[in-house]
């Protein structure tokens, strides 16, 4: 049977290599992948937890800040496309609303001019 540093070293293995898939995905905008691997993440998360109550598995500390700092990096990047995602919403529902304003004036107009084509026709 392994010793809980033994199974915490293959969880932190397996949880640095969610947290590079996470980070590829992202880059990628491969939203819904990089939302799986969160998910699958989130076990491994649970027993290392678990397991971080034994003294011999606090050795492993500073791997698990490298994989909180790679992965705080990677959630700050989502926030700043979100930013920019929200705020080019923004802007195509402001274009939007002018538009809706502007529309029925355009409107009222093409069927002017195509009466005037239907009246010189006849």
């Amino acid at each position: 049977m392994a010793t809980p540093l033994q199974t915490a070293r293959r969880l932190l293995a397996a949880l640095d290599d969610l947290a590079q898939q996470e980070h590829w995905h992202l880059q990628a905008e491969e939203w819904v992948e990089a939302v799986a691997l969160t998910e699958r993440a989130a076990p491994v998360v649970t027993e290392l937890c678990r397991l971080a109550d034994d003294p011999t598995v606090a050795a492993l500390r500073p791997q698990v800040a490298s994989i909180m700092a790679r992965r705080q990096a990677s959630m700050a990047g989502l926030d700043s496309h979100m930013v920019r995602a929200q705020t080019e919403l923004q802007r195509l529902g402001e274009a939007r609303r002018r538009l809706a304003h502007v529309a029925p004036a355009y409107h009222a107009g093409l069927e002017r001019v195509s009466e005037s084509r239907l009246n010189t026709a006849a």
